[in-house]
Parts: structure tokens; C-alpha cells; sequence
């Protein structure tokens, strides 16, 4: 089997084992998330809701020059996370040096219908893509997909679905 249809068979193994067990994917070794996340991961185990990070968040060797993205925890709860990529550890979604945000979600019954383009991952998901608008400023582009009873969303600022589409791919459960 080539290299990338394993990568492909492993992580649509552990998105099917993260619907049927999360307790049981937190407890496996898998693929590390970015290291970017990796003074956040602790924290993120505040949450209930299976926390799946992107392994690959470089767009385009944007993210691979020498200022490196800065993860940070903008909310967690028992029912939701939101992680902030930005240039810096107070951006606090900053314009000039806000890049994205990272969330899951649990669905409720008040939970919107998923709207956009549709795209289809390597999982076999059906995500929803959402383009940005600019003015002054341009807001992010959001790609969002259900996952069970969780709702996962990759948003960064005016980006192309491809990038986002490639970034969503690469999404691993951490333990």
C-alpha cells in the first residue's frame, strides 16, 4: 500500500473509532497534532468533546516562516473548544495578527444546518465550506463537517477552500 492511502486508512480508522469510542481514542497513540499545540494539549483536556487537531496547519509556507503560529485556548467548556492561531500569545483574534481558529462542538437541537459549498474529505465527511467577505477587513473562510454528535470547524483568514479542505485532512484525535 503507498504511503498516503495508509495515512488515509489510519486516520479514517480513528475518526470511526472517535463516533463509537472517544474514551478509547483519547486512550491510543496516534499522530501528533502541529506542535504548535503542544503547550495547549493539557488544557484542552477540560473539554468532552473528542478533540481532534490538524497535523499539517501551513499554508502554503505561511506558517513556516520564523514568527510561528501561537496557539491559544480562546474558550473551553465541557461541550466546546476554541483554539486561536495567531501571530503572537496576546492576539486575541487581532486583526493584523489573527490566522484562525480550531473548534469542535456537541450538536444540540439548536444547532444550525451546516450551509456552503459542499467538499468532501479523505474521511468520506461532508464539510461545508464558507467563504470569506473583505471590506476593510476580511473575515475567515470556515470549512465545518459533523463528526456523530460533534461539529468541527478549521476557520482562517480569507483562505481557499483547497488549503482549508488539506488542513481538515490532516485532523487527528489527541489523547
Amino acid at each position: 500500500m503507498h504511503r498516503k492511502s495508509l495515512k488515509d486508512l489510519l486516520s479514517l480508522t480513528l475518526v470511526s473509532l472517535a463516533l463509537l469510542s472517544p474514551s478509547l481514542v483519547r486512550a491510543m497513540p496516534t499522530t501528533a497534532p502541529d506542535a504548535v499545540f503542544t503547550p495547549i494539549l493539557p488544557k484542552l483536556k477540560a473539554t468532552k468533546v473528542p478533540v481532534l487537531l490538524p497535523g499539517d496547519t501551513n499554508r502554503e509556507g505561511e506558517l513556516g516562516k520564523a514568527e510561528s503560529p501561537y496557539a491559544s485556548i480562546e474558550d473551553i467548556s465541557s461541550s466546546r473548544y476554541e483554539v486561536e492561531l495567531g501571530y503572537g500569545p496576546d492576539c486575541n483574534g487581532g486583526g493584523a495578527c489573527h490566522i484562525g481558529t480550531i473548534t469542535g462542538e456537541k450538536l444540540t437541537p439548536k444547532s444550525p444546518k451546516l450551509k456552503g459549498k459542499k467538499i468532501k474529505l479523505a474521511t468520506g465527511q461532508t464539510a461545508y465550506f464558507v467563504d470569506a467577505t473583505c471590506g476593510a477587513n476580511c473575515s475567515d473562510s470556515t470549512l465545518s463537517w459533523d463528526l456523530g454528535n460533534f461539529r468541527y470547524t478549521v476557520a482562517m483568514k480569507a483562505e481557499k477552500p483547497e488549503i482549508l479542505t488539506r488542513i481538515a485532512n490532516s485532523f487527528h484525535p489527541i489523547n
